[in-house]
C-alpha cells in the first residue's frame, strides 16, 4: 500500500484529476470544498481506497463513519 500511497501523491503533486460527481460535491453551499484542500488532504492523507482520481469530496459527518472515518455505519 505504501507504494500506492507514493504514486498517487507524485502523481498529485503534477495535476490531481476531479471527476464530475466530485466538482458537483465540492460545490454544493454546504460543503464549499476547495481544490487546494483536496490536494492538502491526497498529499498528506491516507488512502483508503485507491482510484488515483477524485470521485467525490465530502466533510463525513462523524455520526454516519466509524470513528476512524474508514467505514460507513
Amino acid at each position: 500500500m505504501a507504494d500506492v500511497l507514493d504514486r498517487l501523491q507524485a502523481a498529485a503533486r503534477q495535476r490531481i484529476l476531479f471527476l464530475p460527481h466530485a466538482i458537483r460535491q465540492m460545490s454544493h453551499p454546504d460543503r464549499m470544498i476547495t481544490p487546494e484542500e483536496v490536494e492538502r488532504v491526497v498529499l498528506g492523507g491516507e488512502i483508503i481506497e485507491d482510484y488515483l482520481a477524485i470521485i467525490t469530496a465530502y466533510r463525513p459527518d462523524p455520526e454516519l463513519w466509524s470513528a476512524d472515518f474508514k467505514r460507513r455505519l
